[in-house]
């Protein structure tokens, strides 16, 4: 019975990891995998199997992916998963050996903090515990062990926690529903300390705003995602076993603000949607949106502006109105600028043709995007429903108003004249 030990990073000190390395002595080990999700200064260890994940292709931090990115790299019976700023009690072998008998889930929650590492007997002293309640015990992550035939069965984890958190709450919920003996190992654990919380460690402001506050939602989330969650996920790596998740999309360029974007979808009744922020890089806001696609696996993908203030039932409604519209390949709904209406028609093919009346922030069936024309610098939103309606793709109105924004020099903002949009329009699609 061999165990294979992945641990995921990124911009980590090199000491903190081999201190981490250096407790994951056992004859009981056969390889360990470290998955170097794009590091500034790739790391390089003695000893260790490293994968390298190019920063440019995934340039944001992504925990559950790095770790399936391990799982399916490995190769021994069991999985074991661990946190670089783990170190393991000299003892944590001896005692989940006869664990490994069973078809179990091992963990600890037992961990306390340090400062600095000498070695386990003296950190130990002047540890401190993790939460100023001493009787707190809800941690579940920092190290888990389970069979690899199970995760394998399972697709590894939800790769939609990236901003969200809670993916070693997602792996241990999903053991329970497994059936399987759920094992906490008297042993503890340290954590080696550093500076900032999760959040703060990323790198960009505007991700960090995405994740502050996307985890205040994280409970409720979690709540939602085991509402109906089934066990047996045979199709997707990195998906729940559920078809209505929603990717939503944000387009933006270097300077633009999501303040009012992030608020609006943190607040929103549906919660099982993830957020992909997109930059532009100078190359326009289809050029972001195709971009972003590239990420999405889910069932729908919502495109949204960064300057967006979606009202707080829209995703719920704009879902609803294509789960029960199967024929058709997107809902869209009335927007207010500055108070004044906005796209209220309902669908109509004749009327497409002679000007456009659909908002970009539509949700759409991912199969049947078609995607946008990066030459098209104004009108972009009209010239898809053009290019899908060419392909037989409807869309329907949700009934309802679904977002408030203003009048701004946004993501989308006009580098033509309306004049030669609507020229490059109506040649391109013969209208």
């Amino acid at each position: 019975m061999k165990i294979d030990f992945i641990i995921p990073v990124r911009d980590r000190d090199i000491k903190r990891i081999k201190n981490c390395i250096s407790s994951l002595k056992d004859k009981i080990i056969d390889r360990i995998i470290l998955v170097d999700y794009g590091s500034k200064i790739p790391i390089d260890i003695k000893g260790v199997e490293i994968i390298r994940i190019d920063r440019e292709k995934f340039p944001i931090w992504n925990k559950s992916h790095a770790l399936n990115i391990g799982i399916r790299k490995s190769s021994s019976d069991w999985i074991g998963v661990i946190d670089c700023d783990i170190i393991l009690s000299p003892d944590f072998f001896k005692k989940i050996k006869e664990h490994l008998k069973e078809n179990s889930f091992i963990y600890s929650n037992r961990v306390k903090r340090i400062e600095k590492f000498t070695n386990y007997k003296e950190s130990i002293k002047e540890s401190f515990d993790w939460h100023e309640n001493k009787d707190y015990q809800s941690a579940v992550g920092g190290i888990q062990i389970f069979p690899r035939e199970w995760i394998i069965k399972n697709r590894g984890y939800d790769e939609t926690l990236n901003y969200w958190g809670g993916m070693d709450t997602y792996l241990f919920k999903l053991a329970e529903i497994s059936n399987l003996k759920i094992s906490n190992i008297n042993s503890i654990l340290l954590h080696q300390e550093h500076e900032n919380k999760k959040e703060e460690q990323l790198e960009d402001e505007k991700e960090r705003i995405v994740a502050k506050k996307l985890r205040l939602e994280r409970t409720r989330y979690l709540k939602e995602l085991f509402k109906d969650f089934k066990i047996n996920n045979s199709e997707n790596w990195g998906m729940p076993d559920k078809k209505t998740l929603i990717s939503i999309v944000v387009s933006l360029r270097e300077d633009d603000s999501l303040q009012a974007t992030i608020n609006s979808l943190a607040n929103q009744t549906f919660k099982d949607f993830v957020v992909i922020l997109s930059r532009d890089e100078g190359k326009g806001s289809n050029y972001a949106r195709n971009k972003g696609f590239k990420q999405v696996n889910t069932e729908f993908v919502l495109f949204s502006d960064n300057d967006i203030d979606w009202r707080k039932n829209a995703i719920e409604v704009l879902y609803k109105t294509l789960k029960d519209n199967p024929d058709k390949s997107y809902s869209y709904g009335t927007y207010l600028i500055e108070g004044k209406k906005y796209c209220w028609e309902e669908f109509n093919l004749p009327l497409l043709k002679t000007r456009n009346y659909i908002s970009t922030m539509s949700l759409i069936r991912s199969k049947d995007f078609t995607g946008f024309d990066e030459k098209i610098v104004r009108l972009q939103d009209w010239d898809l429903w053009l290019a899908m309606s060419e392909q037989g793709k409807t869309g329907i109105h949700c009934g309802e108003v679904i977002f408030n924004t203003i009048k701004g020099n946004g993501i989308t903002h006009n580098s033509i004249s309306y004049e030669k949009a609507l020229e490059v329009i109506k040649n391109k699609h013969h209208i």
